[in-house]
């Protein structure tokens, strides 16, 4: 009996040894040295998964010549991108207004940041990588100054305790030392290009729609009458704002037709715009009121809507464009051509089928996707 008890007390203490083993952090590696070996420096590039579209082409995501990406970069960038002990309160992370299950974006009328609430929706990061500008004024033009802007103005940090942090925890230095190489040092900027290495994976290539141009699945009736009506002059007529192609990605990418005015605001005077929007960026009286087209992509998820969240459901942003126009002296008629008729004035089915093609633009997968989840739950 003895001897049996001696056994098992035996095995219980090889499978905890084993246990423990396995639980392991990577190499406590927080001191940079001369005789460190060069593969500590040396990150795996990144391999974009091919987007299977079709007869279709979907844009490839660009990275900058100075910060190519890494599977170690972008391992690093996710954990900061979640760790909110980079934030001045200690509470608040990236990953805390743009959640994944909204597709990185919020699911509250405006964004929050560590001084309380601001005055403009959350928008989702999705399709970051190819995009060409940020905000809803579009004062970024790149990711890594996207991300140093909401850094420092949405997270106020501390960067030297949050750079005494990092430097003391081995993971974090590991990472940094195979993500951007000798000497291994942490900086802000690296921190930022991490985080811009990470949101660039974010891509959404999946939805139903997706699938359909990629000949995997037959859209339901509602679906394809909302598809065929977002690009009818006769139907929804949405295509003049939010063309890129079959898929929606974003808005058409010439400069002029990034930024409008929606109608969705009457004023008599240009000045009159509570939130100046464009305008305040480019000095431009003539962009007071207009705001970056925002991407359809998983639309169904990220109410509310508008750059001041106004609309709670998608009901109501169709009722908008169908019976609520509304008139001031810079309206982009390019886009709002039925704005002397207020709209287009769908009835209850054309209002139902662009609901259901709207909905058909959800990619579930990346919404659940446990490569973008929060690596410290």
């Amino acid at each position: 009996m003895r001897k049996n008890i001696r056994v098992i007390i035996g095995a219980l203490m090889l499978i905890g040894i084993v246990f423990l083993q396995n639980c392991k952090h990577d190499p406590p590696i927080s001191h940079n040295s001369a005789s460190d070996p060069d593969s500590l420096y040396v990150g795996r590039p990144y391999i974009q998964p091919f987007l299977r579209t079709g007869i279709r082409l979907y844009r490839p995501v660009i990275s900058p010549a100075n910060n190519p990406m890494t599977y170690e970069g972008i391992q690093l960038g996710r954990m900061l991108f979640y760790d909110s002990t980079l934030s001045l309160t200690k509470r608040v992370s990236c990953g805390g207004c743009h959640k994944q299950q909204y597709a990185f974006g919020d699911n509250t009328k405006l964004s929050q940041n560590v001084l309380g609430s601001t005055v403009r929706n959350t928008p989702s990061l999705v399709d970051m990588g190819m995009n060409p500008m940020f905000f809803w004024d579009g004062r970024q033009s790149s990711v890594e100054t996207c991300v140093n802007d909401a850094l420092n103005h949405e997270m106020h940090p501390d960067f030297v305790a949050d750079i005494n942090y990092l430097s003391s925890t081995p993971q974090y230095t590991y990472l940094f030392k195979k993500a951007f190489g000798r000497p291994g040092d942490i900086t802000e900027d690296k921190m930022v290009k991490a985080i811009a290495q990470f949101l660039r994976t974010l891509v959404s290539s999946n939805s139903r729609i997706d699938q359909y141009y990629r000949g995997d699945i037959e859209l339901t009736g509602p679906e394809s009458a909302g598809l065929d009506s977002f690009f009818s002059t006769t139907g929804g007529d949405c295509y003049h704002c939010h063309q890129d192609g079959p898929f929606l990605t974003f808005a058409i990418q010439q400069p002029s037709a990034i930024f409008a005015n929606n109608a969705i605001d009457t004023v008599q005077f240009l000045c009159q715009f509570v939130d100046k929007g464009r305008g305040a960026i480019d000095g431009d009286s003539m962009d007071y009121g207009k705001f970056k087209i925002p991407t359809l992509r998983n639309v169904a998820v990220t109410a509310p809507y508008m750059h001041d969240g106004r609309y709670a459901t998608l009901q109501q942003v169709i009722g908008h464009y169908s019976d609520s126009l509304r008139h001031s002296p810079n309206v982009t008629v390019s886009g709002m051509q039925h704005l002397a008729a207020g709209g287009l004035h769908l009835d209850a089915s054309g209002k139902a089928n662009l609901l259901a093609f709207l909905n058909a633009l959800t990619d579930d997968s990346l919404l659940h996707n446990p490569a973008f989840s929060n690596p410290f739950h």
